[in-house]
């Protein structure tokens, strides 16, 4: 009968330890809610959206025009929990737990590039005026 302990090898070498570095949830959105590009460490991200980071600091940035068929809205600032970060698209945010990041975005002019609004076409008429409706007895 041979011995169980005959096949126990031992290693001398060190082992690799996988460290998992703790991750925060941070929501991601824009006010209004608009489809514009926003990266996070240069990782393009789905808005709104979840991302997972690692605490520290991280480079956030989102497109400073957003035009549309009408209308064009112009960043304004980053909100971190509802308070004013940055004013930049490109910034540097500090993530120190779970949080809410929000792009605000205000209306702006139509770039003279995009479709005009139809309310802005000059009119071959001349301004227009209301239109009156009189009680006209026939």
């Amino acid at each position: 009968m041979s011995n169980p302990y005959d096949t126990l090898s031992i290693s001398n070498q060190p082992q690799k330890a996988i460290v998992q570095q703790p991750t925060c949830e941070v929501q991601v959105t824009t006010n209004p809610l608009l489809v514009v590009p926003i990266s996070i460490d240069g990782k393009l991200i789905q808005v709104p959206g979840t991302q997972m980071l690692t605490p520290g600091q991280h480079t956030i940035s989102a497109s400073s025009v957003v035009p549309g068929l009408l209308v064009t809205y112009s960043f304004d600032s980053w909100f971190v929990n509802g308070k004013c970060v940055s004013y930049s698209p490109t910034t540097v945010i500090n993530i120190t737990g779970p949080c809410t990041i929000t792009a605000q975005y205000m209306l702006g002019q139509a770039d003279q590039n995009s479709p005009a609004a139809p309310d802005s076409l000059p009119n071959p008429r001349g301004p227009m005026t209301p239109n009156l409706i009189l009680n006209n007895p026939r």
